[in-house]
């Protein structure tokens, strides 16, 4: 897949086709499925707004809001640009854990904005309030995780 990345690589002698060492590689000048992905979140969130509020809502469209936000400004501060691995892992780690924060954030703004749209009193109960703020160290992690995972798997499609 060569619109993921684009490597400079140094071939073992020992084992020419099974040892690859992947020095640089390249971010995608466009990420595919960012505008597709932007619609259906668009899409989403006209619907969501006359909905009764339910919890699994402003988390869908948080994580929607939150991955697509994440993903154009990737796009537009690293796009083309070539990084060492360790550069990439770096930013990878930095960029989850920044999504991860900014979710939970998103989630309790989006709950607001619903509980003000709709004047009969508040959508959403204190309890699932104290649930939302109990969750973000959760999805700070697994925003980390999930770009570093991700950074391997682009690493690993570079490979085979």
């Amino acid at each position: 897949m060569p619109w993921i990345m684009e490597s400079i690589v140094t071939v073992h002698p020992a084992a020419m086709d099974s040892f690859v060492i992947i020095r640089l590689m390249q971010f995608p000048e466009k990420i595919p499925g960012l505008r597709l992905a932007t619609v259906i979140v668009a899409i989403f969130a006209v619907i969501w707004i006359s909905l009764e509020g339910n919890l699994w809502q402003p988390i869908a469209l948080a994580a929607g809001l939150t991955l697509i936000s994440a993903g154009y400004l990737l796009q537009r501060l690293l796009g083309g640009r070539k990084l060492a691995v360790g550069s990439w892992f770096a930013v990878a780690a930095l960029a989850g854990l920044l999504t991860g924060l900014s979710f939970g954030i998103m989630v309790l703004l989006l709950m607001a904005v619903k509980t003000g749209l709709h004047g009969h009193g508040p959508e959403f109960s204190p309890n699932e309030l104290d649930w939302v703020v109990e969750q973000f160290p959760l999805w700070t992690v697994v925003g980390l995780l999930g770009a570093i995972g991700l950074t391997t798997v682009a690493m690993g499609i570079r490979r085979s």
